[in-house]
């Protein structure tokens, strides 16, 4: 099975519709959190992860438009985009992302998850030592997370302390070999913040447990636009041309 991996759409169906473009007949879609926030269009992103078969689960931005957790930690732009969001969410939509988990096992041996599998959904998962940590304590082959917005992948071999791999367009990774465990983000589909403007996404092939790392581009512009227009913070949108 082929299947495409997507985090932190933050509600950019532009970036969102770029991907599933290129990303055409996979056999599903596994979305590691945050399908709404920031952006300017929450229900039509909803909408494009549900009418796919799908594995989603949960992101801070999705509890925050259902009024799920404490906000103390959003900056003021988040919170103004969230409230904004949540008024544009239909009931069955809110409905929706209540539904999600906070971790979910799509097949045997992989773990997907927002921010991190074993601690909570705020924890960016950035560093060799946190990724060592948690695959330490893990009896997944691979983990996938998102909520840092930074494509990146981590490798540990039996005891021996992870090592970073460093990702470029068009990279391949093959993720089976034995006794090696895998922590893996593929970046941001609609706010990435690497310093590439660029959507980012994977295709796991599950069968050759294989990844494929790519970026994709999209009308920026027309995101920036349409923020603008609904009166969200020029930060936000601004960001986007540069990819911060």
């Amino acid at each position: 099975m082929k299947v495409g991996l997507v985090a932190d759409i933050h509600s950019n169906a532009e970036a969102l519709a770029s991907v599933l473009d290129r990303l055409g007949d996979v056999e599903e879609i596994w979305c590691l959190g945050d399908i709404v926030g920031y952006g300017p269009e929450p229900a039509r992103c909803i909408d494009l992860v549900r009418e796919r078969r799908h594995v989603c689960v949960v992101g801070n931005h999705d509890l925050c438009v259902l009024n799920a957790i404490d906000v103390s930690e959003f900056n003021a732009e988040a919170i103004e985009s969230c409230m904004w969001n949540k008024g544009r969410i239909s009931d069955g939509q809110l409905a929706f992302l209540r539904s999600l988990p906070v971790t979910a096992k799509p097949i045997p041996g992989v773990v997907l998850a927002h921010g991190s599998p074993q601690k909570d959904i705020w924890e960016y998962v950035l560093s060799s030592w946190q990724a060592d940590e948690i695959l330490s304590n893990t009896e997944a082959s691979v983990i996938f997370v998102g909520h840092s917005h930074i494509p990146l992948a981590f490798m540990k071999a039996g005891k021996a302390p992870v090592e970073y791999i460093h990702l470029v367009d068009g990279q391949a990774l093959q993720l089976n070999e034995e006794g090696v465990k895998y922590l893996i983000n593929p970046g941001s589909v609609g706010q990435p913040r690497d310093g590439d403007p660029m959507a980012s996404y994977m295709i796991f092939d599950t069968e050759a447990y294989r990844i494929e790392f790519h970026r994709v581009s999209y009308p920026v512009e027309i995101t920036q636009e349409k923020m603008l227009l609904a009166g969200l913070p020029t930060f936000l949108s601004d960001r986007l041309k540069v990819g911060i």
